[in-house]
């Protein structure tokens, strides 16, 4: 089951404060990325954190510490492993209402 996307619009104050988070990080370091539609709700793993903001926090606490005191390369980190559909052997899709949300290199 996937679950809904969430515009900002629908955030109960606990989601919003926890989105707000989200994008102040992905805003100022993610580059390219796609991590939202263009209504601003978010997609992939960011899109369940939101829902469930209880366990969103201490998720999101963890991607982010591992994130900001990572020795890795930015270019390392902006690696996503990806296995395409049998239909698309060069190309993955993570959201069917959405862009990809990470770059992958084929």
């Amino acid at each position: 089951m996937r679950l809904h996307l969430l515009p900002p619009s629908s955030l109960s104050s606990e989601q919003k404060e926890l989105y707000d988070d989200i994008m102040g990080v992905v805003n100022e370091n993610f580059g390219s990325f796609v991590t939202a539609r263009e209504d601003g709700a978010l997609i992939g793993p960011f899109n369940a954190m939101v829902h469930f903001p209880e366990f969103g926090r201490a998720a999101w606490a963890m991607n982010k510490a591992m994130y900001e005191h990572t020795t890795l390369p930015k270019s390392v980190l902006q690696v996503a492993p990806c296995k395409p559909q049998p239909s698309e052997k060069r190309r993955c899709e993570t959201e069917k209402a959405a862009p990809r949300a990470w770059p992958v290199r084929t």
